[in-house]
């Protein structure tokens, strides 16, 4: 029975304090950082990703030429770009202009391999 009465109590004070604008402000700000480094830490992953199939991509095809290779750094720019290649090209069986055949076969299999399409 105390320890409800203390836990209704600290529910109420805390209820009071959040009515005071600095104090909201405070609580506020804080959530907003909070949700920010959790983006953050998630984007981390993804970029970290995002770069090990670029350097994947490099070793294993040494002979594309510079525009196939900026068209690979801009695929793996982001997830949503790598998710738009994949839906179109692996997915899809469009036919690209940059990568084709086995280079094609290969590079969607690490795509799908690589994690990063989960949750797109």
């Amino acid at each position: 029975m105390k320890s409800r009465f203390i836990l209704f109590l600290v529910f109420c004070i805390v209820f009071a304090l959040l009515q005071i604008p600095v104090i909201h402000q405070f609580f506020t700000n804080v959530q907003t950082e909070v949700v920010a480094w959790l983006s953050d830490a998630e984007k981390y992953r993804e970029n970290k990703g995002l770069e090990a199939l670029r350097a994947v991509s490099k070793i294993t095809f040494p002979e594309l030429n510079s525009s196939q290779l900026a068209y690979l750094e801009d695929v793996t720019s982001s997830t949503e770009k790598l998710q738009k290649f994949y839906q179109l090209y692996c997915i899809g069986d469009d036919k690209n202009p940059f990568i084709y055949g086995v280079k094609m076969n290969y590079f969607c299999e690490q795509v799908a391999l690589s994690g990063l399409l989960q949750g797109h």
